[in-house]
């Protein structure tokens, strides 16, 4: 997972059986799923999240997939949106660090994930990088309705349908190749 794509992690915790059964989960009630997921993002340092914590994770979830339908249809995200997503990121803490690389230094802001507000903030300025790089015009939905996984496009053309071709892909030409013997 990229550092600077956490959103994405976020906003796929409502997860969707691709196959198409209806069955879903929201992942930010699954307390293995918040387990491994604090694993992986070096959370293991805060509390379990309270139930309050949770919902404020779901409605991020919810406003920034709500901002992703408008600007896969090319329309722009609100006022409004915009300025929840403001109030979001108003916790982010970052401090400066000078890194040394080959030959050459950089400066890069380091989050303070000390708290979960703040870790929240950082997930909702993730999201917003997006938009200030340019690349939320890569992120998209899953050509398959029943997956609803959102992904960021990183291919050379900008084409890619499907979070992964070997599931949904798959998946896509099977019923697409069904369809057409029924047809016959």
């Amino acid at each position: 997972m990229a550092n600077d794509m956490i959103c994405l992690d976020i906003i796929n915790t409502m997860w969707y059986d691709y196959r198409g059964t209806g069955k879903s989960e929201d992942r930010l009630t699954n307390p293995k799923w918040i387990e491994y997921f604090m694993k992986d993002w070096n959370l293991t340092h805060l509390s379990y999240p309270s139930d309050e914590t949770i919902k404020e994770l779901q409605n991020l979830r919810q406003l920034m997939r709500d901002i992703l339908q408008k600007t896969t249809q090319n329309q722009l995200p609100s006022t409004d949106e915009l300025m929840k997503l403001n109030i979001f990121m108003d916790k982010a803490k970052r401090s400066p660090v000078l890194i040394k690389k080959e030959d050459h230094f950089e400066l890069e802001l380091v989050s303070d994930k000390q708290s979960w507000s703040t870790f929240i903030s950082e997930i909702a300025l993730s999201f917003s990088e997006l938009f200030t790089k340019n690349e939320y015009k890569r992120v998209k939905f899953c050509k398959n309705e029943d997956c609803r996984w959102v992904f960021h496009d990183n291919t050379k053309n900008g084409r890619k349908h499907w979070c992964s071709s070997d599931t949904c892909g798959n998946l896509s030409r099977v019923r697409k190749h069904r369809d057409t013997l029924k047809e016959d």
